[in-house]
C-alpha cells in the first residue's frame, strides 16, 4: 500500500491538471487568462493584463440580463445589484475573461507649467481659447486665427473678416440636431454636436422598438424613456469642414458615435471623444445585443457595430452604460479607433500622452471617485486605476505632473465635511495624499503650477491654501483667509494669480428685539476679482481687489466656464462677459450683457465694465453663451446673433456687426 501512495498521488495531480486544462477550454481561456471564477484586486488588473473582456455574446447578456433585469423588467427604482464589491482600502472586482494584452509604454508626458493657451501667440496678436493644459485645444462656440472669427449661433456657422469688418458666410449646418462647440485646425473646422437616426425606419404607434412593424407584439421593447420616446437613436456627430475658401465650407466627412458626448479634446491633430451610450430605459423586455452595443456611422466607411469579443469591462462599480474612447485623426481618413467599456464615465483629463476618466462610485455608503487610465499617444490602452473617497469641484481638480497623477477632493467625513488631495505614480498606485484640509467647508476652485497647488474652499470665509507639491505627501505652506471666494484661478505672471468669483456678505440672526448676534449664513451679492501674490509661498498676499464688478447681482459665464475668460498675456490684461442689471429700464428687472477687462498694472487691478450702446430690456436675448475676443488691436464681444467692436486701447464703441 505504501508503494501505491506515489502513484496514487501523482495521478490525482494529473487527473486535477487535466481537470483545470478542460476548465479553462470550456471558458475559452488560454494559458496565462484569469478565470471567471476568482476575484482579483484592482492592483492585479493592471497595463500587462488589460481590462476584463467579453468573450462572446452569451457571456456578455447573462452579465446584463442577471445584474441589471429581473424577471425581463427593469428594476425602475433605478438601483441596480452592482457588480464588483469593494472596500476603501482593498478594493475587488468580479473575474471575468480577460485577453493578452501588450502592455503600452509609460513616457513621460509633456510638462504643463499652468499656463492656458492653446498655442503660442503669435506676433500678430490674437485671443486663443482658454485651456487647461497647454498643447491641448477644448471645443468651444468662438474661435479665432487672427484673420477671421469664426462662431457657432443656432446651428449656423459663421465668418467674419476682420480686416474688412464684415459678415462673409453664413452656413447652415441642417444634419445636426444641435452643436455643441467647433475646433480650428488651419483650413479646417470640425463641428461637434447631436444627431439622431430612426431604428427600425418604421414604427407603430405604441413607439416600439427593435423590432420590424410587422413583428412587434404588445409587450415587446416598449419603454417610456430614451431617444425621444423610442423614435431614435441618438448621436454624436463629428463633421470635418473644408474652409480654405471662406466664403463656401465644403463637408468632406462625418462620423456619428452613438451615444451622449461627455467630452472631446484636441491634440497633434487628433480630436478624442468620451461617449456615455445609456441602455438602462427598456420596459417589459431584455435588450438584443444590436440593442446595447453602439453603433458608428462614417461617411467614408459606412456603419460599424463593435463585436461583443471588442467589448471591455471597466473596474469599480459599473452602470448600464457603453462606455466609448474614440479617436480619429484630422489629418488623414484613417478608420477612427474606438475603445467600448461597459461602465460610465463622468469627467475627464486629458494631456498630449494621457486620457482619464473619473466615474461616480460608492463605499458603505459614501460617494467616492473612480479614476481610470488610458495612454492615447500610440492608440488607446489601458494603464491602470484607482479610486479616492470624495468629490470634485471643478475640471482643474485634475493635474498630472511629471509622470504622478493628482487629485483635488471633498468628502465626507462623519457628519462634517473635510477635503484632500491624493497622488498616484504612472501606474495608478497610491503614494501620497493630504487629507484633513479645511474641515467644515468646501473646494471651490484649484489649480496647480507646477510643484504648487493652490486651493480655494469657502463656508463664511475664503481660505487660499498654498499646498507643497514637491514630495509624495503634499504639505500645507500657508493660507490665507480673505471675503467671498473665487471659482476660477488663472496665472497672470510671476508670483501672480488671478481669481475670478463671488463676493459674499454674512447673514445674522435677530433676537425677539431685532438685535444681531451670531453670523448664520452667507448670501452671493456679485461679482469678485482678486489679485494674490503667491511669490512667497509661505506668505500669500491678496494685493489687491475689485468688488462688486459690475454692481450687485452682476455674473458671468467665466464663473463656471473657463473658456469665456480670455487673458493676454503680452499685456497682462484679461476679458470675460458679464451680465449687470439694465439701469435703464425702471419698470422691470432686466439685464445687459457686456464685458469686463482687467488690466494688471504694478500689482495693481484696473476693471472696467463695458456695455454695447442703444441696448434696451431685451438685450437679454443676446446673452446666450457670450464671449470675448481680440484680433488685429480690436475688440469683440460676442452675443449670440452679433459681434459688438470696440477699440482695444480705449474700450470705445465703435460699431455692431449683425450675423443674421
Amino acid at each position: 500500500m505504501k508503494k501505491l501512495l506515489p502513484l496514487i498521488f501523482m495521478i490525482t495531480c494529473i487527473s486535477i491538471v487535466i481537470g483545470l486544462f478542460a476548465f479553462l477550454g470550456s471558458e475559452g481561456l488560454t494559458a496565462g487568462q484569469l478565470s471567471v471564477t476568482k476575484k482579483y484586486k484592482l492592483s492585479e488588473i493592471t497595463a500587462e493584463t488589460g481590462l476584463p473582456k467579453f468573450i462572446n455574446e452569451s457571456q456578455f447578456l447573462n452579465l446584463i440580463n442577471g445584474k441589471f433585469y429581473s424577471n425581463n423588467i427593469m428594476n425602475n427604482s433605478g438601483i441596480f445589484d452592482n457588480i464588483l464589491t469593494k472596500t476603501e482600502n482593498d478594493m475587488w472586482v468580479e473575474d471575468s475573461i480577460m485577453e493578452e494584452s501588450v502592455a503600452p509604454s509609460a513616457n513621460e508626458p509633456a510638462f504643463d507649467s499652468g499656463t492656458s493657451t492653446s498655442g503660442a501667440i503669435d506676433d500678430e496678436d490674437y485671443s486663443q481659447t482658454n485651456v487647461q493644459v497647454e498643447g491641448v485645444d477644448e471645443g468651444d462656440i468662438l474661435k479665432t486665427d487672427g484673420k477671421y472669427i469664426y462662431v457657432l449661433t443656432n446651428n449656423y456657422f459663421k465668418i467674419v473678416d476682420v480686416k474688412e469688418d464684415k459678415l462673409i458666410c453664413v452656413y447652415h449646418l441642417k444634419d445636426f440636431n444641435y452643436i455643441s462647440s467647433m475646433y480650428l485646425k488651419n483650413d479646417q473646422v470640425i463641428f461637434i454636436g447631436t444627431t439622431s437616426h430612426v431604428k427600425p425606419e418604421k414604427y407603430n404607434k405604441k413607439n416600439d422598438f427593435g423590432k420590424p412593424v410587422e413583428d412587434v407584439s404588445e409587450t415587446d421593447y416598449y419603454y417610456d424613456y430614451g431617444y425621444n420616446y423610442g423614435n431614435y437613436r441618438q448621436y454624436v456627430c463629428v463633421s470635418i469642414f473644408d474652409i480654405s475658401d471662406k466664403t463656401s465650407p465644403k463637408n468632406i466627412r462625418t462620423v456619428e458615435y452613438e451615444g451622449n458626448l461627455l467630452s472631446s479634446r484636441e491634440s497633434n491633430g487628433k480630436l478624442i471623444l468620451v461617449i456615455n451610450k445609456n441602455f438602462g430605459y427598456f420596459y417589459n423586455a431584455k435588450p438584443t445585443v444590436e440593442d446595447i452595443l453602439p453603433a458608428l456611422i462614417d461617411s467614408k466607411y459606412g456603419t460599424i457595430t463593435p463585436k461583443i469579443s471588442d467589448i471591455y469591462k471597466a473596474p469599480g462599480e459599473i452602470e448600464p452604460n457603453i462606455m466609448t474612447i474614440a479617436i480619429l485623426d484630422i489629418k488623414n481618413e484613417s478608420k477612427s479607433e474606438t475603445m467600448s467599456i461597459l461602465g460610465f464615465g463622468s469627467n475627464v483629463y486629458m494631456n498630449s500622452k494621457s486620457l482619464y476618466i473619473f466615474g461616480n462610485d460608492y463605499d458603505y455608503n459614501s460617494s467616492m471617485t473612480s479614476i481610470v487610465k488610458y495612454s492615447i499617444e500610440n492608440g488607446i490602452k489601458y494603464i491602470g486605476n484607482n479610486a479616492v473617497k470624495g468629490w470634485t469641484a471643478t475640471q482643474f481638480a485634475y493635474d498630472e505632473y511629471k509622470d504622478n497623477f493628482r487629485i483635488a477632493v471633498t468628502y465626507d467625513n462623519g457628519y462634517t465635511q473635510e477635503n484632500g488631495v491624493f497622488v498616484f505614480d504612472k501606474n495608478m498606485n497610491k503614494i501620497g495624499e493630504l487629507t484633513g484640509l479645511a474641515k467644515d467647508e468646501r473646494i471651490y476652485s484649484v489649480r496647480y503650477m507646477g510643484d504648487t497647488a493652490y486651493i480655494v474652499t469657502f463656508k463664511q470665509i475664503d481660505p487660499l491654501f498654498v499646498i507643497d507639491m514637491t514630495e509624495n505627501n503634499p504639505k500645507v505652506l500657508s493660507e490665507l483667509k480673505v471675503p467671498g471666494f473665487s471659482t476660477y484661478l488663472h496665472p497672470v505672471g510671476d508670483g501672480l494669480l488671478l481669481g475670478i468669483g463671488t463676493e459674499t456678505k454674512d447673514l445674522y440672526s435677530s433676537d425677539s428685539w431685532g438685535s444681531t448676534n451670531k453670523v448664520i449664513g452667507t448670501t452671493r451679492i456679485g461679482l469678485k476679482v482678486s489679485l494674490f501674490d503667491v511669490s512667497d509661498r509661505a506668505n500669500p498676499k491678496e494685493i489687491d481687489v475689485s468688488s462688486l464688478v459690475g454692481g450687485e447681482n452682476a455674473s458671468s459665464e467665466a464663473e463656471y466656464n473657463h473658456r469665456a475668460f480670455v487673458f493676454n498675456a503680452n499685456k497682462n490684461i484679461g476679458y470675460f462677459p458679464i451680465s449687470v442689471q439694465n439701469t435703464n429700464n425702471k419698470n422691470y428687472y432686466s439685464y445687459v450683457q457686456g464685458f469686463t477687462e482687467i488690466r494688471i498694472e504694478n500689482g495693481k487691478l484696473k476693471t472696467t465694465v463695458k456695455a454695447p450702446q442703444n441696448y434696451d430690456e431685451y438685450d437679454y436675448y443676446y446673452g446666450y453663451q457670450n464671449r470675448v475676443c481680440y484680433a488685429q488691436n480690436k475688440l469683440y464681444l460676442f452675443q449670440n446673433e452679433r459681434l459688438v467692436q470696440f477699440d482695444i486701447d480705449t474700450l470705445e464703441f465703435i460699431q455692431t456687426i449683425e450675423l443674421n
